[in-house]
């Protein structure tokens, strides 16, 4: 069997067996154009990723309160126990400045100490 027998076998099986079913005209023209390149799909979300992305930010948000709150609770203990922030010990101010170095709301100097504000 050559092979432009067997093409006209396999269409004329195709037409038989869809022959009863009625094609959508619009939907046609629709994948006509996608294959050409005139219209461009369009890449939705799925709900899933949306919630999944407002989960995160929510949980994120959360955490960052929570540190906030404790280097806070932190301040507000050693004040408490100490007095202002200039009146600390030595070892509690570069405790504290550490913890806030590693929770990297301050930078680090070139040195591993952290940068003091205003200074070199």
């Amino acid at each position: 069997m050559t092979e432009q027998r067997e093409r006209e076998l396999i269409c004329r099986a195709i037409d038989q067996r869809f022959s009863k079913k009625q094609g959508d005209p619009r939907l046609a023209k629709q994948i006509i154009e996608i294959e050409k390149g005139d219209i461009k799909m369009k890449k939705k979300l799925s709900l899933a990723m949306v919630l999944a992305i407002i989960a995160l930010t929510i949980a994120v948000t959360a955490l960052a309160v929570i540190t906030i709150k404790e280097v806070g609770r932190q301040i507000a203990e050693n004040e408490k126990q100490q007095g202002y922030f200039v009146n600390w010990e030595l070892e509690k101010k570069i405790k504290l400045i550490s913890n806030l170095a590693d929770l990297q709301y301050i930078e680090r100097s070139d040195q591993g100490q952290p940068n003091r504000a205003g200074g070199p």
